[in-house]
This record gives C-alpha cells, structure tokens and sequence, in this order.
C-alpha cells in the first residue's frame, strides 16, 4: 500500500508510523472482509478520517464497512469502478439541471467534470474538504 505515506501528509498522526500501521490494519482487515473490492485508491482518505473520528481502529473498520455495503453506490470500489462512474453520470446530470449555464459553459470549454470528480466520488470529499 504505497498510498499511506500520501495520505495526509504532514498531519500529525497519520503521517507517522504509527498513524500508518494502523490505516494499514484497518485497509487490509477490509480487503479480507470484501475480496471484491480489496483495496481500491482513495479508501486510504476515508479510512483515516474514519481513524480521526473514531475512537478505535476496530470502530473505524465497521464504519467503513457499513459506508461501503450499506451506504454507497454500489461497486464504486471494484476495479472497474461502475458505482462511480454511475455517481459521475448523476452528478453531470444533476448540474445539467440544477446549473445549466455552468454545465454548458463546463461543455463548451470541453472540460470533462469528471477529471474532479473522480476523486470527490472516491475520497468522499475527504481529500477536497478541510478535515474540520
């Protein structure tokens, strides 16, 4: 899991051995609960935010858990990433609707959303929003 030093570099737990040992358990424990998903780019942000506001790894492994069978779209972590790409199509609709002149004006530049919106879909935010 390459991913764990990129994961909030800097921030004063996660970007220590410690804060990595345990985002390691808590993504790999996953990847044994759920072979189909395994580990997926982008879970490494929910799973250390998950880590910040839970009070216990085992916590923040249930409710990641419970966000990836339960709550999310899903497929959005499989290797062919379907569940994302169906929340980018609703997304690119819903700004169609919602804010015509800016999807038009996004389309006329010829700016894909979903360069962005990879990432938002994936990281839930995680990595886009401040942590607080």
């Amino acid at each position: 899991m390459q991913d764990l030093p990129r994961t909030f570099p800097g921030h004063p737990w996660l970007d220590t051995p410690e804060g990595h040992a345990s985002l390691r358990r808590v993504l790999v424990a996953y990847s044994f609960r759920d072979s189909d998903v395994g580990y997926c780019q982008g879970l490494n942000y929910v799973a250390a935010l998950l880590l910040l506001v839970m009070k216990t790894e085992e916590e923040a492994f249930w409710m990641l858990a419970v966000l990836l069978e339960n709550v999310l779209v899903n497929d959005c972590y499989t290797d062919n990433l379907s569940g994302c790409h169906v929340e980018q199509r609703v997304f690119k609709d819903l700004l169609a609707k919602k804010c015509p002149r800016i999807a038009a004006h996004l389309e006329a530049m010829e700016f894909d959303v979903s360069l962005v919106a990879t990432e938002w879909f994936l990281c839930l935010f995680s990595k886009s929003l401040p942590s607080e």
